[in-house]
């Protein structure tokens, strides 16, 4: 966040500047929202939004404005922007996953990267449906994707709503790929309630043992 300032300060005209400053700061203030007093996992759709820093919302809007006053959106604006509406349900309620899903659309095509690809599906999931996520996922390289946890996290639960045999082996993969406890604590029982098989280790790390991360 402090180099992130710094460059805005040393170069105020330059768009991908303001705009990194602006995800950052829209992506900033959820951070105390995401661990219930218990310590456990919360996901961004159950969060308590009151729990969530006004300022910091305000300040990445003014940022995120003038990032595109300077030019066409760039894949930091546009990340920017989708933050920006996930903060606004703190003043409506609820998440306009339609915006969201055509922000996705315009960032693949400028920066197809695996993660906002896997997040474009999960966008279009609350917009269109689990079948048409799973086809956006199928679309994706194997070896891409055989090691990021986001992918089978979401693809089991597309595999869950569609009835598919594959959801729970796509549930064990997602946590098996999963470090942090508390994360995996939550997916276990949202995917896998009843699995009582002991977590595999991953790259030597136990899901058990791993340090903590943000979810």
């Amino acid at each position: 966040m402090r180099l992130a300032r710094l460059l805005v300060e040393l170069l105020p005209g330059e768009p991908a500047c303001r705009g990194l400053l602006a995800l950052l700061l829209h992506s900033s203030p959820r951070s105390e929202a995401r661990r219930a007093p218990d310590g456990s996992y919360v996901p961004l759709a159950s969060q308590d939004v009151t729990a969530w820093s006004r300022p910091r919302i305000e300040e990445a809007e003014e940022h995120l404005a003038a990032a595109l006053a300077l030019g066409p959106p760039e894949p930091y604006q546009l990340q920017a922007a989708i933050q920006s509406v996930h903060n606004f349900r703190a003043a409506t309620g609820r998440t306009d996953w339609e915006a969201v899903s055509r922000l996705y659309d315009g960032l693949v095509r400028l920066a197809p990267s695996v993660g906002a690809l896997v997040a474009r599906a999960a966008a279009h999931r609350e917009v269109r449906g689990s079948a048409v996520a799973l086809d956006l996922l199928r679309e994706l390289p194997e070896g891409a994707v055989e090691g990021y946890q986001p992918y089978w996290v979401l693809r089991a639960h597309c595999e869950r709503d569609l009835g598919a045999p594959t959801a729970a082996a796509s549930a064990r993969t997602a946590l098996d790929l999963t470090a942090s406890p508390t994360v995996a604590t939550y997916l276990r029982a949202e995917l896998l309630p009843h699995d009582t098989r002991p977590p595999r280790r991953v790259l030597g790390v136990s899901t058990e043992d791993a340090d903590s991360e943000e979810g």
